[in-house]
């Protein structure tokens, strides 16, 4: 029995030995031949390359049509706000102050959001979602006051 257990364990260690050796041998790179639905690594980067330009050219073009909704948007209410200043002397008595601080608060957002829309026009758009969140954020809070300032006329 020790006999048959000494044997078994020589076959095996000349077994794992004989595997361990022939897989290690290099072998000559086979040459390829290219067969119908198989990609090369060079057309994998070169479409990777690609889709990272068409990417980043979809990121510019929606960059740009937000930067012009946006400006259009702070445009119309820049009117808005120099149509409330004008209004500001049919204000009762007892709301004026109310109603500057209101303006005030209207005044700095729209600055406020007037340099974010610089800085968004500046940035090289790696980072421009979460630019265009706090835009968004912005222009609520825009709409917001001049909706509460515009209340006193109505």
């Amino acid at each position: 029995m020790k006999k048959m257990t000494s044997l078994l364990v020589c076959a095996a260690f000349a077994l794992s030995l004989g595997l361990l050796f022939g897989c290690s041998e290099e072998k000559a790179p086979e040459k390829t031949t290219k067969t119908p639905g198989t990609v090369s690594p060079g057309e994998v980067k070169k479409e990777a390359a690609e889709a990272v330009d068409k990417a980043a050219a979809l990121a510019k073009q929606q960059m740009g049509e937000y930067e012009k909704k946006l400006q259009t948007s702070l445009d119309d209410y820049k009117k808005k706000i120099q149509e409330l200043e004008a209004k500001a002397g049919t204000v009762k008595e007892e709301s004026k102050a109310e109603f500057a601080k209101e303006m005030e608060k209207l005044k700095a957002q729209e600055q406020d959001l007037t340099k974010k829309l610089t800085a968004l026009k500046s940035d090289s758009g790696a980072a421009w979602e979460s630019i265009k969140s706090g835009l968004d954020n912005s222009m609520n809070e825009l709409k917001k006051s001049y909706d509460q300032a515009a209340s006193h006329f109505k």
